[in-house]
């Protein structure tokens, strides 16, 4: 966009911005929440996951949690000292490892998968519905230009 429109790239007022300090201010807000149970929010979006399809392999994993296999790679050791995972060699394909939840991985989506939604409602208050469905619509529609 150009300067005479109102929003200069790299502006308090273009998109990219605003996503991008949006996005931050989730992310500090989870982390705060996370603090106590000591899961960063990297783990946690990797447990989130793992919570909704275990037992997967990596290259899956990181597909689902859209990053790269390599950085996963250290929050996937972290999570296993903790004892939350356990990565294991696939019997059929020897070159893939799966990873699962521990039981005390499981253990923790009750108490830690709400705080999505109660960072949603927080993000959100004082919208109506009609203004969330817009958001949520008009977010879809420049992720999907960004991707595609």
């Amino acid at each position: 966009m150009s300067a005479s429109s109102g929003a200069v790239q790299g502006s308090p007022h273009g998109i990219g911005f605003l996503v991008r300090h949006v996005h931050k201010a989730f992310a500090r807000v989870l982390a705060e929440r996370l603090g106590p149970y000591g899961v960063t929010s990297a783990q946690w979006t990797v447990l989130r996951s793992l919570w909704q399809e275990d037992c997967c392999s990596q290259v899956d994993l990181a597909a689902n949690i859209r990053v790269e296999k390599a950085s996963l790679t250290q929050i996937l050791s972290s999570l296993e000292r903790q004892g939350l995972i356990v990565r294991e060699r696939s019997d059929t394909d020897r070159r893939r490892w799966l990873v699962s939840l521990t039981d005390q991985g499981r253990a923790l989506e009750p108490l830690l998968l709400p705080f999505a939604g109660e960072i949603d409602r927080l993000a959100s208050t004082g919208f109506s519905k009609k203004e969330l469905a817009e958001l949520k619509s008009l977010l879809t529609r420049a992720l999907h230009h960004l991707e595609s």
